[in-house]
């Protein structure tokens, strides 16, 4: 089931010891081709999904739903620039052989560039932060200064597994390469990243909740939830089985269901029902209120998130199950494919942190009006 073969060794030259043994092609191989060959890049542990940062100059994917990421845009120096990625051969930033000091490798660089952002305007000061966030679970005002404040622009980078990036940035006819000049990145965990890179500031993050702990065996979990919406929002957590919200449906470990597609609503929504492969929140009673409460998840297992604005599961499986907004009440998910219109309704603020927007097609854009932070035991064993 994992891709991987534990076996107890109890010989002269290895006493109560323990072979790991990763299989050729499956999930603990990072060139994902079964080749005779099993690759790691010294990563094993998987806890958290995400890119990982090399020396804050390069990014790694070690694989395809890794480089699956949304990035938010928080400030710019100007509206004159564009960021993105370049993809490099090595990760000291080689491309069709030619080094970073080499003539012509910036214009073979540019060559692969993936724009990302092109003068978007840059978020409100006064938006939501991680910090805010945090401290909205116990002391709610903290978010009355946030409301209706334009919280960025959203992006979605899909990063071929096993590729090495960097950052490119062009202002005023200047271009820089992170590969070069190393960006400031604060690293939340792999599933988050906030860099500032030639004086614009954006965040890197995943969709998908993983729970640490040994394959289902039960994690105690403690939900905060802060509300700054009127909205009467119903919350739901749903196993998924990969980390952009795919669902195996017959149990043959190949995703039968994307979000998006059709009959994936019914099938999520069904599996939050679930008590077995789902949980129910309880959002706080009242406009600015928060509280907390007890859940138990399946450890290594991934989560989805969705909410439901003014209504339950069961109304939008009866009402609405093509999830169109014109025909009734509607399920927001924390996979923008998911949702009408394709829109994000959910913004990773950390590790375990999230902030959701309830209205329909992005509402107000100020993504405070449900926000989520999962607290695992520090003890928990992690596999």
């Amino acid at each position: 089931v994992t891709g991987a073969k534990f076996s107890y060794l109890d010989g002269e030259n290895n006493p109560h010891g323990v072979k790991l043994e990763l299989l050729d092609g499956d999930r603990g191989d990072a060139d994902g081709v079964s080749n005779g060959l099993v690759e790691t890049k010294g990563y094993l542990g998987r806890t958290i999904p995400g890119l990982i940062t090399n020396n804050n100059r390069v990014f790694w994917a070690p694989t395809n739903a890794d480089g699956q990421v949304q990035l938010r845009l928080i400030s710019s120096s100007d509206q004159n620039y564009e960021i993105g990625w370049i993809a490099m051969d090595d990760p000291d930033g080689s491309i069709n052989g030619l080094r970073p000091d080499d003539l012509g490798y910036e214009a073979a660089a540019l060559a692969r560039k993936q724009i990302v952002f092109n003068n978007q305007n840059s978020a409100s000061t006064q938006a939501l932060t991680r910090d805010l966030a945090q401290q909205s679970f116990t002391d709610i005002n903290k978010l009355t200064g946030t409301e209706s404040q334009f919280f960025g622009d959203f992006r979605a980078s899909k990063l071929e597994a096993n590729r090495y990036y960097m950052l490119y940035s062009q202002q005023g006819g200047k271009t820089t390469f992170s590969v070069n000049t190393s960006p400031t990145v604060e690293t939340d965990s792999r599933g988050y990243h906030q860099f500032n890179f030639g004086g614009i500031t954006a965040e890197i993050s995943s969709k998908t909740l993983v729970v640490p702990g040994i394959l289902n065996q039960t994690v105690t979990v403690e939900a905060s939830i802060s509300r700054a919406g009127a909205y009467d929002n119903a919350i739901a957590l749903y196993q998924v089985d990969s980390l952009t919200g795919g669902l195996d449906i017959n149990g043959d470990r190949q995703i039968d269901l994307k979000p998006g597609e059709i009959g994936y609503l019914q099938a999520a929504l069904n599996r939050a029902q679930n008590p077995l492969t789902g949980v129910s929140l309880t959002a706080p009673d009242s406009f600015f209120g928060t509280t907390k409460q007890t859940i138990n998840l399946l450890g290594n297992n991934m989560y989805g998130m969705v909410i439901i604005p003014n209504a339950t599961i069961a109304e939008v499986l009866n009402q609405n199950p093509g999830n169109d907004p014109n025909l009734g009440p509607v399920a927001l998910f924390s996979f923008n494919e998911a949702n009408p219109g394709g829109i994000s309704q959910m913004s990773r603020l950390g590790s375990n942190l999230f902030g959701f927007e309830d209205i329909v097609g992005g509402g107000d854009q100020d993504y405070n009006d449900l926000i989520l932070q999962f607290s695992f035991p520090t003890s928990i064993a992690m596999n």
